[in-house]
């Protein structure tokens, strides 16, 4: 299994850098099953979140995970449920939601 989330995981970095790069900047090490990320130039995630979701694409947002100000935009990734061969096309998708 670890072979498997760790191909994901770099397909998901790989994904997000190509089509989300310009909106977003990945953060945070390699562990676990989710991939966090900064926004940087996006609708704020509340947003990107909510289209997502009317998409089809389930992401998390940051602040929920953080303990103390709750201030950071950004999105948080889980990879452990979708095929690999799925992951970068949602991406792609995501990146014209993200505007």
């Amino acid at each position: 299994m670890r072979k498997i989330y760790s191909e994901r995981r770099r397909i998901l970095q790989n994904a997000i850098e190509r089509f989300c790069g310009d909106y977003c900047r990945v953060a945070g090490v390699g562990a676990g099953l989710h991939l966090a990320t900064h926004l940087t130039r996006s609708a704020p995630a509340s947003k990107v979140i909510a289209r997502a979701r009317d998409a089809g694409i389930w992401l998390d947002e940051w602040r929920q995970f953080e303990a103390r100000d709750k201030r950071t935009e950004g999105l948080v990734f889980g990879y452990g449920a979708i095929e690999s061969t799925r992951i970068a096309e949602a991406v792609r998708r995501l990146s014209k939601l993200m505007k």
